[in-house]
């Protein structure tokens, strides 16, 4: 019989199209609202509106640096790989959560780094949430788990 984790694991996030959209919103109602609902002198808006907008560009940059694929290497080595396709090497570590409702995972970088990931159900197929937990599971032993 075969072991099924002797391929390596590969996992496709879905872009976080609900963050992204929430972004917006919020950015969007903050400044409505800083607009028409306050009484503050002219430049006062205008500083407070560049300083929103600017912690604006500043979130969906760092949203632009989330994974979109996860890819075993050997044993604890991930290949993890951005937005734009950039390819990152990393070390998973064994400080993360699973649960069925949530997967945080902990990565230590080339550069020594930490990096943290958190998965959601949506972000993967059904499918792929599972196996990906089961592995966690078998795998890091120490995790802890909502089980």
């Amino acid at each position: 019989m075969s072991n099924s984790y002797d391929t390596p694991l590969r996992f496709e996030l879905s872009p976080a199209g609900a963050y992204q959209w929430w972004l917006l919103s919020l950015h969007a109602a903050a400044a409505l609202v800083l607009l028409l609902l306050t009484t503050l002198a002219a430049s006062l808006k205008i500083v407070l509106l560049l300083i929103l907008f600017a912690m604006l560009y500043w979130q969906w940059q760092k949203l632009r640096l989330l994974p979109r694929r996860l890819i075993q290497q050997d044993g604890l080595g991930w290949l993890l790989e951005d937005q734009d396709g950039r390819p990152t090497v990393a070390t998973l570590l064994d400080e993360g959560y699973v649960s069925r409702w949530l997967i945080i995972l902990h990565f230590k970088m080339v550069d020594a780094q930490r990096r943290s990931i958190v998965i959601l159900p949506y972000m993967l197929d059904k499918n792929s949430f599972r196996q990906l937990c089961v592995y966690l599971r078998m795998t890091n032993l120490s995790l802890p788990t909502d089980e």
